[in-house]
């Protein structure tokens, strides 16, 4: 079963990119609604359908990481920066974009070279763009050693930058999962949206808001003042999708089970509304344990059809339940792989998993994106990159419930072993930019209590905190583990 369009939602950003690109004035809109909504879906088939109008727009997107003190200040907005400065991949791209992508390529570099020489090196490793502007334009700064940079300097030139690019190119950011960004990110986002209100940008923002109403220790989450003043100055700029009507929600349900032939009954689908109160990934996730279990069928014609005698109270009410049940009845080999996957967090690396499992990479990936991504739809493809050591190739899960049910599922015992293993492998991937990865290689070697070696990449993790100014983000982890700096295990 597929995830249908959500056709008046959909028309909300439609009109939004159209706005901006008649204006050139930017167009702010965050997508919010509970896990399972659909908001990543949502943002996807915005993008397709955009797709044939973008001949002057550059679209690049990123995702906050689950909050840690081991996030990389600034790191949703720096992974938007690179993609605006990825060089063409020859073997990838159709000769006739190769030159679009190469010219796009030279224009951002030189533009972040001139407007944010200083994030050059902190944000992203200058050597990346050396081929674009020129050795000899660059050689003197790369000899620099790398140096602090205030953090009022790092917002003005990453928004000169943006705004700079903006006047040759029409811009759509993406950042998706915002009820995980970190403190320096919300400063960041700020100043684009009030720096960029003349420029032709879209921003779209998602996020959970069950999780910033939240008040954690008397703390309102970071991202609340924000929305409060974005409420006060630009009005309605949310894509609300917890506040779907019961109505639209029954329709989207029926949409989804009708993508295919069958005769449903109507007694199916108001228990199968009562269940999962309309929730897409409830929806989708209780039919294939429902068709796995023989009680939906499709028969010779393909039309599909319920068991009269379907007996509800035999099938989880709770998300978790289902969750359970459909992870369940996986072959044992593709829950080892998730369940490996998982340790690494939601968004996982293919080439770390390949060798935590000691198999071939190219099995991994086949294993990933045609069986666990297209057949169970239990994970989804993300970036991929080159690096010194060769491809990156990131994958998340289809949502934050699969890697913690599996994460959970692990003894004590194998999470501190998985958590040793993918920390070496990590520092031996990332050798060649060890900043970039300290953080999560200081966080696997905590969580496999090897508190010796994470003492290396904890200081790591904050010496590049401090070059970004970001003091009380390093404060806060020198202060989170006192007795790691020592040597000791914290009490």
């Amino acid at each position: 079963m597929q995830f249908v369009q959500r056709e008046k939602e959909k028309k909300k950003l439609l009109d939004a990119y159209q706005a901006m690109r008649q204006s050139g004035r930017q167009q702010l809109r965050f997508v919010i609604g509970e896990a399972g909504t659909g908001k990543t879906v949502l943002i996807n088939q915005f993008l397709d359908e955009i797709s044939a109008t973008t001949d002057q727009t550059l679209i690049v997107s990123s995702s906050c990481n689950v909050q840690s003190d081991y996030n990389i200040p600034y790191q949703p907005f720096k992974e938007l920066l690179k993609q605006l400065l990825k060089d063409v991949d020859e073997e990838d791209s159709k000769d006739s974009e190769k030159e679009k992508f190469k010219e796009v390529f030279r224009f951002c570099a030189r533009t972040v070279f001139e407007h944010a020489p200083d994030l050059l090196g902190n944000f992203i490793p200058g050597a990346s763009i050396i081929s674009a502007i020129g050795q000899n334009l660059f050689q003197e700064k790369d000899k620099e050693p790398a140096r602090s940079i205030d953090e009022s300097k790092i917002l003005v030139q990453y928004v000169d930058a943006v705004r700079s690019i903006a006047e040759k190119y029409r811009l759509v950011l993406i950042v998706d999962n915002l009820q995980w960004i970190d403190p320096s990110s919300v400063n960041l986002l700020y100043q684009l949206v009030i720096g960029l209100k003349n420029s032709p940008v879209m921003i779209i923002g998602s996020y959970r808001s069950t999780d910033i109403d939240i008040i954690v220790g008397g703390e309102k989450h970071l991202l609340n003042k924000l929305i409060t003043e974005v409420k006060i100055s630009l009005g309605n700029v949310f894509v609300d999708l917890d506040k779907v009507s019961e109505a639209d929600r029954r329709e989207l349900m029926n949409r989804m089970l009708d993508s295919n032939r069958n005769i449903l009954d109507a007694r199916f689908r108001d228990k199968l509304f009562e269940r999962t109160n309309g929730n897409p990934l409830f929806i989708n996730e209780l039919m294939n344990l429902l068709i796995e279990k023989g009680m939906v069928v499709s028969k010779n014609d393909g039309v599909w059809s319920n068991n009269a005698n379907l007996d509800w109270d035999s099938y989880p009410v709770r998300i978790e339940g289902i969750i359970q049940e459909r992870i369940g009845r996986l072959e044992d080999s593709l829950v080892e792989v998730l369940s490996y996957a998982s340790v690494q967090g939601y968004t996982f690396i293919a080439q770390v998993l390949s060798k935590t499992m000691d198999m071939p990479e190219r099995s991994i990936l086949m294993t990933l994106s045609k069986t666990l991504q297209k057949q169970h739809h239990l994970v989804t493809e993300d970036d991929c990159i080159r690096c010194s050591q060769g491809i990156v190739s990131k994958f998340n899960f289809s949502s934050y419930i699969f890697q913690q049910y599996l994460y959970q599922e692990l003894s004590q015992t194998q999470r501190m072993m998985l958590h040793s293993d993918i920390a070496r492998i990590l520092e031996d991937y990332f050798k060649d930019n060890i900043e970039e990865a300290a953080g999560d290689i200081a966080r696997h070697y905590e969580m496999s209590e090897e508190y010796d070696k994470a003492v290396k990449y904890i200081r790591i993790a904050v010496d590049s905190m401090m070059r970004l100014s970001a003091y009380s983000k390093a404060a806060t982890l020198i202060k989170k583990s006192p007795g790691l700096l020592e040597g000791h295990a914290p009490k």
